[in-house]
């Protein structure tokens, strides 16, 4: 990409207890994931490549709801992204996978207040923390120091192109819902009431988020 931009892409787990009766269910759903992953065309990100790496005409075809992919080089985080139309609730895809079906493991997905280009200022993605270590369950990785300097890059295609973000923190978060809590991260005084709470300014500075802060603090509120 010509030009770098910064974003806080937040990866929010959603735990849950999984019930005997759905096993069947899960390990169906957790092949078709799979099989999905074997139809996709990869590249290399660090060939320069502008195109999307990812057939979304295959994955439209699937499931029209599939607005992006996301991967986490040298992981087991790849996975569609998903995000339901108006005619279904807003977390659908909670207990829904990414074929329409009712079960488990369920889907990465992001909420209608997010824009599914992925040109909010925080975008947050859902997704369980399941046992058999899928979906994701493998940020728990992170809190290792070594793992998590060996795998900060994360890239999240779009039917238009490729994002690179790059993982500068990892913190705890309770159940409130983070786009609620923080007005939408509209403003910098949102963004920078997020850093303090979690007490992530000092890494910040360190990496010059924020005279990004700065600027948006200057910009018209979204609607």
């Amino acid at each position: 990409m010509k030009r770098v931009k910064v974003y806080l892409l937040l990866l929010v787990i959603v735990i849950s207890v999984s019930a005997t009766a759905v096993s069947l269910y899960k390990k169906h759903n957790a092949e078709v994931l799979e099989d999905l992953k074997k139809e996709m065309t990869w590249v290399d990100p660090s060939d320069g490549e502008e195109e999307p790496a990812v057939d979304f005409s295959y994955l439209k075809e699937l499931n029209p709801d599939i607005v992006a992919w996301i991967d986490i080089p040298n992981t087991e985080i790849s996975y569609p992204i998903l995000q339901s139309k108006e005619d279904k609730k807003e977390d659908y895809y909670l207990n829904h996978n990414v074929d329409g079906t009712v079960g488990y493991p369920a889907s990465i997905y992001m909420q209608k207040t997010n824009n599914a280009k992925l040109t909010d200022p925080v975008t947050v993605l859902y997704g369980h923390n399941m046992k058999n270590g899928s979906m994701f369950a493998g940020l728990h990785e992170y809190k290792d120091a070594i793992y998590f300097d060996e795998h900060p890059e994360v890239y999240v295609y779009t039917p238009t192109g490729r994002k690179h973000y790059r993982i500068f923190a990892v913190v705890n978060y309770d159940d409130r819902l983070i786009l609620d809590a923080y007005d939408g991260f509209q403003t910098g005084d949102s963004l920078e009431a997020f850093y303090i709470e979690r007490e992530l300014l000092t890494v910040c500075l360190m990496i010059r988020i924020v005279p990004i802060i700065k600027k948006w603090r200057k910009l018209p509120r979204m609607k």
